[in-house]
């Protein structure tokens, strides 16, 4: 946890790197744990590639750090980082469209903002991501990380009973989980933190075509679209905010 003395590392939305060597390291203590489980490597992602993701990513934690600081509305954060992180996923690679790839890079980060939000508001969450060659077939990789007291995976509540079928229950985790299950070669690990059967990492593993496409010009249409979420997000703060004054 940061300390006063800290400053401008702490004072970020989160940090995005797309460092192999932080990948491969979670990955061989998985091997150790799962010693017949093929081993991986990374393979070389274009430049561009690398960049729009992080770019993507990057923007997706300040804007909704900014956001929900303004609005004092995490569930207003997590509208725009769901839709600035689908967007890259889905441009840069378009064939995931079909299989809902917004899921493998929004909920994994929105848990990471909501568990780490709540203990520290300096810096929500840590988000790495790589490409991964298993015998010819590249994986996206993402690794998320926070500073919170973490999920207790031993208390998540069954999305299906009655009292989670709305509501902030840890449903999504469910969800990605079941959705994860159904892609052959994928893989998801939520480690318990060593001191309590708790867990505040998440890594989520899936196959891209052998043809991934090369990335397109991302920035110009999600700008403007972005714009205009954020303009009626403000909106409509705007209206309950005047709610509030005439009632009271």
């Amino acid at each position: 946890m940061p300390n006063g003395d800290e400053t401008a590392e702490t004072t970020s939305a989160g940090d995005v790197a797309a460092t192999p060597e932080l990948l491969m390291e979670y990955l061989r203590a998985e091997e150790c744990k799962n010693p017949e489980k093929e081993r991986c490597c990374i393979c070389l992602a274009t430049a561009q590639q690398t960049a729009a993701i992080r770019a993507a990513i990057e923007e997706a934690l300040r804007r909704g750090a900014m956001v929900s600081e303004s609005l004092g509305s995490t569930t207003v954060a997590h509208t725009v980082l769901t839709f600035r992180v689908s967007q890259a996923l889905l441009q840069v690679y378009p064939s995931l469209a079909s299989a809902r790839a917004e899921w493998l890079a929004s909920e994994p980060i929105q848990n990471a903002m909501r568990d780490g939000n709540a203990w520290n508001v300096a810096k929500i969450a840590t988000v790495t991501f790589g490409i991964l060659d298993r015998g010819g077939q590249p994986h996206f990789a993402l690794l998320t990380t926070d500073e919170g007291p973490g999920f207790d995976l031993e208390r998540v509540p069954n999305p299906n009973h009655e009292k989670y079928i709305s509501g902030d229950s840890g449903r999504g985790l469910f969800g990605l989980n079941g959705y994860l299950q159904r892609l052959e070669g994928n893989a998801i690990y939520m480690p318990m933190k060593p001191e309590s059967p708790r867990t505040n990492t998440l890594f989520i593993e899936v196959p891209l075509p052998s043809d991934v496409a090369q990335p397109i010009d991302l920035f110009r249409t999600w700008y403007a679209n972005l714009l205009q979420v954020d303009e009626d997000l403000r909106r409509k703060h705007q209206k309950a905010a005047n709610s509030d004054d005439n009632n009271g």
